[in-house]
């Protein structure tokens, strides 16, 4: 979760360019800036992927930050769908058809989850403190 798709040219090059150290990536990986995670607890499973890369290929998986947010802080449904669409045309996401489902009693396209998985991203996404009695609709 630390790393974005758009992070993926970042990784290979670490992996692969002896050249770039650790403070490198972590230099990179602050002037992308988007994630802003402490990479320091990763540094040994970083070294280890990276001197075993044969074998091991570290991928940036998650969609980058600003777009996740920026869908967790949707206010209509309608919102939600057209950055859906967006994020697919950019090749981020697949087809919708292929990541939603049906909500059985409101009929609307949503994404397959549940809602504790929900629940917790939208919370480090939008800043809202998970404890609170405040549930994001």
């Amino acid at each position: 979760e630390h790393f974005s798709v758009d992070m993926q040219s970042l990784l290979h090059r670490y992996q692969i360019d002896q050249s770039i150290n650790y403070d490198d990536l972590v230099s990179s990986y602050k002037e992308i800036g988007t994630e802003g995670h402490d990479l320091n607890p990763y540094k040994d499973i970083l070294e280890y992927c990276r001197n075993n890369s044969e074998r091991i290929e570290v991928h940036g998986g998650f969609l980058p930050r600003p777009m996740a947010s920026s869908y967790m802080k949707a206010q209509s449904y309608e919102e939600r769908m057209e950055l859906l669409a967006d994020y697919s045309k950019k090749g981020y996401l697949p087809e919708q058809e292929h990541m939603l489902i049906t909500n059985t009693t409101t009929q609307e396209k949503e994404l397959y989850g549940s809602d504790s998985h929900f629940n917790l991203f939208e919370s480090l996404l939008s800043g809202r403190d998970i404890y609170s009695n405040e549930i994001h609709e």
